[in-house]
């Protein structure tokens, strides 16, 4: 070193480079999980909307809507459910037919129909004809005539009940069933209903149609020219 300088100090620990830290010690765990063991990080959750599980579910409930519209066709061609039903008493003199409806007395309760009644109605068409189909009818008659009650198609006069166990109606020269269409072959038919003040029953319910002939379908003119009533009564006509 020269006289008068200065001694050059020089920091060896800085550098040497990085220093070298040993690890802490590790506790002995004695057979337990460490923390980091036991308690592992959550796995994130993942919302995945189920694409073919709502496609399901659509159509599922297209399939039940066409379910319900086809037994609410079906009932509104068979049955009387899905018609408006027409008290014979309370339609007026004339009637135009276009929709399907239910011709029927009119009732004091639920079981028997009104003593007392004289109601007419004439059913028009304006083209097709007018066909007619009894899901009920039990009017009080006897043999041979209908002198108490009676419902009146036409020139024919109609009483008389079902059979038990079956679907006839009224007995004579041949049967009207029930739930059976018969064309008139008619635009223009007189109903009339006519009950006295003694003994009432359930009455009738007949679908009318607004519809062309057809071959299946039995005339009902023709049928029943000389239909009798069977007898639900026994009693004399009131003097």
């Amino acid at each position: 070193m020269q006289p008068g300088q200065q001694p050059i100090v020089m920091n060896i620990q800085q550098n040497a480079g990085p220093q070298y830290a040993p690890p802490p010690p590790q506790q002995p765990n004695y057979g337990y999980p460490t923390q980091a063991q036991a308690a592992p990080a959550p796995a994130p959750v993942v919302i995945q909307k189920n694409k073919q599980g709502g496609t399901f579910c659509c159509i599922c409930c297209v399939l039940v809507v066409l379910v319900i519209i086809v037994i609410g066709a079906i009932a509104g061609t068979r049955g009387s459910s899905a018609l408006q039903h027409k008290n014979i008493c309370e339609m007026g003199p004339t009637y135009d037919l276009t929709l399907p409806i239910v011709l029927e007395e009119p009732e004091t309760n639920l079981d028997n129909y009104e003593s007392n009644k004289d109601c007419q109605v004439d059913i028009q068409v304006q083209d097709k004809q007018i066909s007619i189909e009894f899901e009920e009818f039990e009017v009080e008659g006897s043999y041979g005539s209908c002198p108490f009650d009676y419902l009146q198609i036409g020139n024919e006069t109609f009483c008389g009940t079902v059979h038990a166990g079956t679907d006839s109606i009224l007995v004579g020269d041949s049967e009207l069933t029930r739930y059976t269409e018969y064309d008139t072959h008619q635009k223009n038919l007189t109903f009339r209903w006519v009950t006295d003040g003694v003994a009432n029953y359930r009455g009738f319910q007949a679908i009318l149609r607004h519809q062309t002939p057809k071959p299946q379908n039995p005339s009902f003119f023709s049928s029943f020219r000389s239909l009798l009533a069977e007898r639900v009564g026994s009693r004399q006509p009131e003097q």
